[in-house]
């Protein structure tokens, strides 16, 4: 369980970074541009996480919110592509819907992006919490 708890804390410090090392590398290489790459970096990582999180994490160690982090994910996903469907054809409206798509995910992914950060915090201190308890449990046991 120590190494899952190394994992998560790995998987927690992974979000920070993706959020500043586009500002540095844009920073070391001139091209101030790269910070608007933040929202791809962030995202990316959490979406990987999120996928391996939803396969190789135990249901015991799982953050109470991970299920609707999920599924509000799933329908940003969903909607994203019947925007990129909708911008696809030839009216108005379908170019209408992909821009307040992307204005509702410029947002929402600045939410979604706390809100997995807290929900990796919780899940590294549950974890951390349950080993502690573990080493307590069996410190106890050694003394009778």
């Amino acid at each position: 369980m120590k190494e899952l708890l190394i994992l998560k804390r790995i998987d927690f410090w992974l979000q920070p970074i993706a959020v500043v090392a586009p500002m540095i590398i844009g920073a070391i290489i001139n091209e101030p541009w790269l910070a608007m790459c933040i929202h791809f970096s962030l995202g990316s990582v959490q979406v990987i996480s999120c996928l391996l999180n939803r396969f190789f994490l135990k249901c015991e160690y799982r953050a109470g919110s991970r299920g609707l982090y999920e599924l509000v994910l799933l329908i940003l996903a969903i909607v994203g592509v019947l925007a990129l469907i909708a911008a696809n054809g030839n009216s108005s409206d379908g170019e209408g819907f992909a821009i307040l798509y992307l204005l509702v995910i410029l947002i929402a992914g600045i939410v979604m992006g706390i809100w997995y950060m807290i929900l990796s915090f919780n899940e590294a201190d549950n974890i951390e919490r349950l080993i502690k308890q573990k080493e307590t449990a069996n410190e106890n046991n050694l003394i009778v």
